[in-house]
């Protein structure tokens, strides 16, 4: 076995497989000639950290379900002259998360709410935050599904430890009492310990039109504590998109 053939079976059981795969090129990079042995160990091993990251990272989104990859580069903020972009561009610090607060974004479909979710999301994992993304009804269809299966705290456990929960959707499916309950479990759990992102297509104020009122009020009691709300008053992306395609048609 040569030395180098010895440095590889080496580099494989030490799990250092970014260097591995790489390791040609690296060596014969320009960037590691004439440098002293501990340069170069000190390059190769940065370069493992940051194909690490990268890797975590892609896990990340992987797991958080973001119904699309979009990042505030791709939102239109001039097809919605009304809304704040500096308000969303504060966002982006992603303070609200250090201070648990709630982002509640408002407004009819289309205008751009679960894209500005998503862009929240995705600069979190760029910032080594989990992340999960979910609709109201798909929620409360695992909780439902976990209670059946005897995994009920387990799931709630999930939605209660990830630092940013985003729940897209709400307002577009009634909450029976027994679904409400599950919603409220998951927000009072998270109440001043972490952040919640939510989209609504219906003013705080119609909640109580497809929920019953207790829950309602006890939901909205939390989740408007120490939260941002935005409220998109706008056209529709997709309507947009749609106007666009017949004018090519034309």
């Amino acid at each position: 076995m040569t030395d180098y053939e010895l440095l590889l079976q080496n580099l494989t059981k030490l799990r250092l497989s970014n260097i591995r795969l790489n390791l040609t090129r690296l060596l014969d990079s320009p960037e590691l000639q004439n440098k002293s042995l501990t340069e170069i160990l000190g390059v190769l091993t940065q370069f493992e950290l940051e194909e690490r990251k990268i890797n975590v990272r892609s896990q990340r989104v992987k797991r958080a379900h973001f119904p699309y990859i979009k990042s505030f580069e791709d939102f239109n903020f001039d097809y919605q002259p009304a809304l704040d972009k500096s308000k969303i561009l504060e966002l982006q610090s992603l303070r609200f998360m250090d201070e648990a607060k709630n982002v509640i974004l408002i407004g009819s479909p289309g205008v751009g709410k679960t894209h500005i979710a998503t862009a929240l999301g995705l600069e979190a994992i760029m910032h080594d935050k989990d992340v999960i993304f979910t609709t109201a009804q798909r929620m409360i269809q695992h909780l439902k599904g976990s209670e059946s299966r005897g995994t009920l705290e387990a799931a709630l456990k999930k939605f209660r430890k990830v630092p940013l929960l985003i729940i897209d959707e709400i307002g577009f499916m009634p909450m029976d009492e027994e679904a409400a309950n599950f919603f409220f479990q998951v927000i009072n759990e998270r109440y001043e310990k972490a952040a919640t992102i939510v989209t609504t297509n219906l003013p705080l104020s119609q909640w109580i039109e497809f929920m019953p009122d207790a829950q309602a009020n006890a939901i909205l009691d939390r989740l408007v504590h120490h939260s941002v709300r935005i409220q998109i008053i706008g056209k529709s992306y997709r309507m947009m998109d749609y106007y666009r395609s017949q004018t090519r048609k034309d």
